[in-house]
């Protein structure tokens, strides 16, 4: 590891030890983070048409986390797999992934 930015004297050794073993703290929060959007995702998309998609998850964050979300907000207006997904299924039809979408529009660009 590089030395100090003044002076170039060497990060302590526990210093160092300690940023090692920190390397993957938060790893736990992030995995729990996309169970909880996986999850989120599959309610959605396998569940009634009429959904509160901002009660939803509420309660789902609320089970995983234990924690409330913002009032008045819909994580679901920002969460850009739903509605890519929406788009996706609307120009390319139902039975068409992501990469096979793109690959249809660019062979629409090339034949026109």
């Amino acid at each position: 590891m590089s030395g100090h930015y003044k002076d170039g004297s060497a990060l302590p050794a526990e210093m160092l030890h300690k940023l090692i073993q920190s390397k993957n703290a938060n790893a736990g929060i992030f995995n729990l983070r996309q169970i909880l959007l996986a999850s989120y995702d599959q309610k959605l998309h396998s569940g009634s048409q009429n959904v509160d998609t901002a009660a939803e998850w509420e309660k789902m964050n609320k089970e995983m986390f234990d924690m409330s979300t913002i009032d008045d907000t819909n994580f679901a207006a920002t969460f850009r797999h739903l509605g890519m997904m929406a788009s996706i299924t609307a120009t390319c039809g139902a039975k068409f992934t992501p990469r096979t979408c793109l690959r249809l529009d660019l062979l629409r660009m090339v034949e026109s």
